[in-house]
């Protein structure tokens, strides 16, 4: 798993990361 500032349930409805070093993912 990435690591970084999660964010559960962001405005798309789903799971996001914010800030990741690796990758984002909605």
């Amino acid at each position: 798993m990435a690591t970084g500032t999660v964010d559960f349930f962001n405005d798309t409805g789903g799971y996001g990361f914010i800030d990741t070093e690796d990758s984002e993912e909605d």
